[in-house]
């Protein structure tokens, strides 16, 4: 921390709070989202100057160039405040206090009121009213501290109540540049009593009005764009999905026209494939009927040639049997061609049939 000499010109109230009963032991909270560094190291040397003009003192804590910037400023405008100035402005590094108190990305309550908390004292006992800016918070939303940045904010309001003076904090506009910190943006802004409005805004007020409903116009009309980019993305997503759909659709259409064919194709076979079977089968019937009769006669025409050789008319069975005579059941063409219908009637029914024997046993009995 440093103070130094003879500092300021008046300048014109923008800061102090209407009621002039209030301005005595005064305490405030505001917010400005400042758009240049140039715009902001000129407010608050304003916000200085007004309290060293009236006696009070000043508290700047803020980055190193910041700090720089503004000393020259006051440094300009010194001569209308006085030498006794000198000894009640506190200039303080931001960063170099952020680490004296911070645990991590959360400042230290304790060590916050050893180190801040004994500049506001310092400043209060020098002279009123006390007017303050602080950058500190600003610097943690740039880390991407938030959370630490609102306990930071609150633990500024413990220090206002005791020891009421006014605080100033910046934020630079961009701060928030994201929809998602839109929350966080909101939890900023209630907790201070107030925002202040660019310096262009601050003495006109139709044009301060204007502005405000021009925001609003363009926050809605960016809703309301949002909202037709995401019902036409969600369009999109559903033409997507019929055209997937549809496509599926296609490719099972064609997978079914050609299943079809091939059961077209492969019915066709099969009713070949039965005609030619109908053909076999009546052959082979024809075969094993022809070749059945001719055994019986055959086998008729033994057992008379028997009876007549032992002198009998009847011939009369054995109860057991003794002999067996073997006969040909078929001309070798019969049997052949029998052979081939079967395998024929096989082959197309996917069935394995017994291989025929090419001689039939005929049992005949003494």
């Amino acid at each position: 921390m440093m103070q130094f000499a003879q500092l300021g010109v008046a300048f014109p109230s923008i800061y102090a709070d209407t009621n002039p009963a209030n301005n005595v032991a005064a305490s405030d909270h505001f917010v400005q989202f400042y758009e240049s560094d140039e715009q902001l190291v000129s407010e608050v040397a304003s916000f200085a100057a007004d309290a060293l003009r009236d006696g009070g003192s000043a508290i700047v804590i803020a980055r190193a160039d910041r700090l720089a910037a503004v000393h020259e400023r006051l440094d300009a405008l010194g001569t209308a405040i006085g030498a006794a100035a000198r000894d009640r402005i506190f200039m303080s590094s931001a960063q170099a206090l952020l680490d004296s108190f911070m645990d991590g990305d959360l400042p230290d309550p304790a060590r916050f009121r050893r180190s801040v908390g004994t500049i506001v004292e310092a400043a209060v006992r020098a002279g009123r009213p006390v007017h303050a800016f602080g950058e500190m918070v600003s610097l943690l939303c740039a880390q991407d501290r938030y959370v630490g940045a609102l306990r930071l904010e609150a633990l500024w309001d413990e220090l206002i109540a005791r020891y009421r003076f006014s605080l100033y904090c910046g934020y630079s506009h961009d701060a928030f540049p994201s929809a998602e910190q839109s929350e966080m943006f909101r939890h900023v802004c209630s907790l201070h009593r107030r925002i202040l409005p660019a310096a262009s805004l601050r003495n006109d007020e139709n044009e301060l009005h204007l502005t405000l409903a021009l925001s609003q116009q363009r926050s809605r009309a960016l809703s309301d764009e949002i909202r037709r980019r995401e019902d036409a993305e969600q369009q999109r997503n559903g033409v997507d999905q019929v055209n997937n759909a549809v496509n599926e659709m296609d490719k099972i259409t064609q997978a079914n026209a050609a299943t079809a064919e091939e059961a077209s194709s492969a019915a066709q076979v099969l009713h070949n494939a039965a005609a030619d079977l109908d053909v076999a089968v009546i052959e082979l019937n024809e075969i094993l009927g022809r070749d059945a009769q001719e055994i019986k006669a055959l086998a008729e025409e033994t057992a008379a040639e028997i009876g007549g050789q032992l002198g009998s008319d009847e011939f009369i069975a054995p109860a057991h049997p003794e002999a067996a005579i073997q006969v040909n059941a078929s001309t070798d063409h019969s049997a052949t061609r029998a052979k081939d219908l079967i395998q024929q009637i096989s082959s197309a029914c996917s069935m394995r049939f017994i291989r025929p024997s090419r001689k039939v046993w005929v049992w005949v009995w003494r």
